[in-house]
């Protein structure tokens, strides 16, 4: 067995053992990335996404705020420009 993959992870539960961490970590690694290929999960930093968003050309925002909702669009700008303004 291969500890720190997701087949590692597998064959612990397989054996009845609880995972060890670097299998637990392996395994919720490719959870994360499973969600996000099958679009019902994908993490990105606000700030990030927000960066995004404004340097993507018109139509793909247009296309953005129809998934997200224009409101949600103008809130990521929003606390883009506040952590940019010099306090």
């Amino acid at each position: 067995m291969t500890c720190g993959t997701r087949n590692g992870y597998d064959k612990h539960r397989r054996d009845g053992e609880e995972a060890c961490q670097p299998c637990k970590d392996a395994k919720a690694k490719w959870s994360r990335v499973q969600r996000a290929l099958r679009g019902r999960y994908c993490q990105v930093p606000p700030l990030l996404l927000a960066q995004l968003y404004l340097s993507a050309p018109i139509a793909l925002q247009l296309k953005f705020e129809l998934a997200v909702g224009e409101s949600v669009a103008a809130a990521l700008v929003q606390r883009l420009d506040q952590a940019e303004t010099p306090q």
